[in-house]
């Protein structure tokens, strides 16, 4: 998806949802992949990705667990064993292991349940099964690197002549440690390593007292650390098959290498596939957490086929938490707080413009539309209810009126003029457009009539308009074209407080006098300002404040209407159940 401005992500709130999906992965290459993550724009693309998402959150939720674990990025390690004749280390050699081992069981995995996820069984196809290359690397290394004893039959000898001679260094030490400790010539009554040889710790007065040869002595001169000459020749062959053993587990990791180097593009393409998957089941995780719904894609048309832009469908969110804002208050323990949208759109109606209060919820209600649309062409489910329908968009234009910039010696207002600029010029029937503030930063009515001109342009070209504003021009504008459509945030008017409840088909009040009244604004000021503004004025937001107080009032008589309704049902049931029993009874 073509997104303008760039940093539209961040002021959407996109960039936390990203950072709490990377708390989420196992590897360093699903961190890149979900870092450079972008909305998709193609339908079938987006489509399909939902379809993984819609599985993945099905195996999560069933507890089924995928054999996905922790991996080490060996791609430095591939790089190294590139060069004929190159070595790579038990640790490199032990986690390309481990890796060949994840892709082999991920992708068996997916085969065995075939039925229930056809989607990461074609996604996981590319990966590449080497269960030669496993056995071979586990022949050599243990689970924790090691090198086995039966890497090969020479190491195998070497090994066992080893712990041969060094048993009988201990017991040649062993035989010159107890007469020397009984004499009295030792400092310490164990033998100890010095330059790689086994001697003993002997008190300096008494060293000529022991035949051998003197490799170091103590900080203090009283100790020094003498080799006897009954250990020298022992110590010599155990130095010589530690350099046997060295060259022959130098020549084992060299044959492995050899072997990783002749298959090294297809580790990578499964270290690229086992990213893609991890960082697709990070989603899914964080989707889980969510409560997240895969919607229904609007805009197929009559053959079935997908196309981009508002159209085929209405587009209608249900029951729609921001996502952004629910993370947040659920990880501090307050999601009670955050109010859902409940937002339908006709197919016909092009613009939306919200009005209200200032802190009512206008820009939250728009932002909420335009996150929930970038994370499901990223991937994501979304907090919304089942059967909401949402399109894909090719394009997204956002303008939260607060962008400047001092190199480019831009003003607020000027940066928005290069915005409308832009999307005058780069919208059209598959953007969705997103105002924030219309009019503002400028003469008001110059600022309302630029803004209004360019929504009548964007709706010629059926791009997809959702506004917030305070004037009333925009307002008069919704109520007469066709393609608009007033909508406010709800307030209570008994309560001088706004509710965050979205209510689409009315235009907003401000209710700057009303609030102004309750914090304690002298009267004669907003006396003073009531006549500024001038009768029309005055009316019109008296109309709306009235239209709103008796929408509030119709919707509580309905509630209390449905409520009377159920309760008739639960009588009428409650008589029929109790008729059919007394027939049942008078028939026996």
């Amino acid at each position: 998806m073509k997104i303008y401005p760039d940093n539209s992500a961040e002021k959407l709130g996109f960039l936390p949802i990203l950072e709490a999906t990377l708390e989420k992965v196992h590897s360093e290459i699903a961190r890149e992949v979900l870092e450079n993550l972008k909305p998709m724009s193609d339908f079938k693309s987006v489509e399909t990705t939902l379809e993984r998402t819609s599985e993945a959150i099905r195996l999560i939720r069933i507890g089924d667990p995928l054999p996905l674990q922790e991996m080490a990025d060996v791609r430095p390690a591939l790089n190294k064993a590139r060069p004929e004749g190159s070595v790579l280390d038990p640790t490199s050699i032990l986690n390309i292991g481990q890796n060949l081992v994840m892709a082999r069981r991920i992708k068996q995995y997916f085969l065995q349940r075939s039925d229930q996820y056809p989607t990461w069984v074609a996604y996981c196809e590319p990966i590449h099964p080497m269960k030669f290359l496993e056995d071979d690397i586990f022949q050599v290394l243990s689970e924790q690197g090691a090198i086995r004893d039966n890497a090969s039959p020479e190491l195998a000898t070497i090994r066992k002549n080893l712990n041969s001679r060094k048993n009988d260094l201990r017991s040649a030490l062993n035989k010159i440690l107890r007469q020397a400790s009984k004499d009295g010539y030792l400092s310490e009554q164990e033998p100890t390593i010095r330059s790689g040889r086994m001697v003993l710790a002997v008190k300096a007065e008494h060293k000529r007292k022991i035949s051998g040869f003197i490799h170091d002595s103590s900080a203090t001169g009283q100790t020094v650390y003498l080799e006897p000459v009954e250990a020298l020749h022992i110590n010599n062959d155990i130095r010589q098959l530690e350099n046997d053993e060295s060259r022959e587990i130098e020549r084992i990791l060299k044959i492995l290498t050899q072997k990783i180097r002749v298959v090294i593009p297809q580790i990578l393409s499964n270290v690229v596939q086992l990213g893609q998957v991890d960082a697709g089941f990070a989603i899914a995780r964080l989707s889980v957490e969510l409560d997240g719904v895969v919607p229904e894609l609007g805009n197929r048309d009559r053959s079935g086929s997908g196309k981009v832009g508002f159209h085929g469908r209405n587009l209608e969110l249900i029951r729609a938490f921001n996502p952004h804002l629910l993370l947040k208050s659920r990880r501090e323990g307050k999601s009670d707080t955050i109010v859902p949208l409940d937002l339908m759109l006709d197919i016909s109606e092009r613009c939306l413009v919200i009005t209200g209060p200032n802190a009512g919820g206008k820009s939250v209600a728009m932002k909420t539309l335009g996150l929930i649309s970038m994370m499901v062409q990223s991937g994501y489910a979304v907090p919304v209810r089942e059967g909401s329908v949402l399109p894909v968009f090719g394009s997204m234009y956002v303008d939260l009126g607060d962008e400047q910039s001092i190199e480019n010696d831009l003003s607020t207002f000027s940066s928005r003029l290069t915005w409308m600029k832009k999307a005058a010029i780069m919208a059209n029937e598959e953007s969705l457009i997103l105002i924030d503030e219309a009019g503002t930063g400028t003469d008001p009515e110059e600022g309302v009539a630029l803004y209004q001109s360019l929504i009548e342009t964007l709706i010629n070209q059926k791009s997809l308009i959702i506004v917030t504003t305070h004037h009333g021009n925009l307002k008069v504008f919704a109520h007469n074209h066709p393609s608009a459509v007033n909508a406010s945030m709800e307030f209570d008017q008994e309560n001088i407080s706004p509710t965050y409840k979205f209510r689409k088909g009315l235009p907003g009040s401000s209710y700057a006098f009303e609030i102004a009244h309750r914090i304690g604004v002298p009267t004669a000021i907003l006396g003073r300002a009531k006549e500024l503004i001038g009768d029309s004025r005055n009316r019109l937001e008296q109309l709306i404040s009235a239209l709103q107080r008796s929408e509030q009032q119709t919707e509580t008589a309905r509630i209390e209407m449905e409520k009377k309704l159920t309760d008739a049902n639960r009588l009428i049931n409650t008589f029929n159940e109790k008729h059919d029993a007394l027939l049942k009874e008078r028939d026996k």
